[in-house]
């Protein structure tokens, strides 16, 4: 089982998808892993895999059950991060750039990477922002948008639904508030809310 974060593609329903579910507005899959009404690349045919949204954001954690040349296929992708097969071993300084630019033009924090941190560590990080990303995305409701949402974006210039949305999910899971003031990012509250939701596991842990 291999771990890998990738775009979402997006377009618009084939008629024959419509002719089934009439009120599907757009279909969107993940890149190179195709899906409904979508296909895989070539290449990643048949290979069976489960996806994690980034809340309203277009990017997904892959899990997929690939093959060797399946795999190399997806490693030599510059769109794609890919995890290896240890987790527990370091990223390593070899590693560190490239995962770095990868997260980030993903949407995820990366610059606070290092080559001493490990791949589990990365993962743990990033399964805690899809969950509080995809909590925001509920609160948000019908209001549900990922205009001008990045990384740099601070919280005064988002829109109310979202500094509302962020609110609640702090609020409702405890979280102390301290980096939700109106001039901090993104980057800066998803980065907290891992290290705080880190700290409470490994608290738990020990109870």
């Amino acid at each position: 089982m291999r771990y890998y974060l990738v775009h979402m593609v997006q377009k618009l329903p084939t008629p024959e998808l419509l002719a089934l579910h009439p009120t599907v507005k757009d279909v969107c899959t993940p890149a190179h892993f195709g899906g409904r009404d979508m296909p895989s690349d070539p290449e990643l045919e048949n290979v069976k895999w489960l996806c994690r949204r980034y809340g309203v954001l277009p990017v997904a954690l892959i899990t997929a059950e690939v093959n060797e040349d399946q795999a190399a296929y997806l490693d030599s992708l510059d769109d794609v991060l890919t995890f290896p097969v240890d987790l527990d071993a370091p990223i390593s300084l070899k590693n560190v750039g490239q995962t770095r630019a990868k997260l980030e033009s993903l949407n995820f924090p990366g610059f606070h990477i290092t080559e001493s941190m490990t791949w589990n560590e990365l993962l743990t990080d990033i399964l805690i922002e899809i969950d509080f990303m995809q909590a925001c995305e509920g609160a948000l409701g019908d209001k549900r948008t990922d205009a001008g949402i990045f990384l740099d974006r601070k919280r005064g210039e988002m829109q109310p639904e979202w500094k509302t949305a962020l609110r609640e999910i702090y609020d409702a899971r405890g979280y102390r508030t301290r980096t939700l003031a109106n001039g901090s990012s993104l980057r800066e509250i998803l980065l907290d809310v891992a290290q705080q939701e880190t700290v409470r596991r490994k608290q738990r842990s020990l109870t």
